[in-house]
């Protein structure tokens, strides 16, 4: 019986107000769609990260997900 494994491609984009952004968002679903048969987009999810002065910033994101088969080799 062979191994078969799953790798989760996994894609963090921030939420500011530019089309650019959008436009990479739709990019992003049409290509994984496509190529691994469908994905997962969690919209406005929270996010944080500390600034340079060491504060922590509270920030939005969207991420975006997709399984895909990995089949390993056999071990002798």
């Amino acid at each position: 019986m062979s191994l078969v494994q799953r790798a989760r491609i996994e894609v963090y984009l921030p939420l500011p107000f530019d089309p650019a952004y959008q436009h990479t968002l739709d990019w992003l679903i049409l290509e994984f769609s496509y190529s691994f048969g469908g994905c997962t987009v969690l919209e406005y999810v929270a996010g944080y990260y500390v600034n340079q002065r060491g504060d922590i910033v509270a920030d939005r994101i969207n991420i975006i997900y997709t399984d895909t088969p990995l089949q390993l080799p056999k071990r002798r």
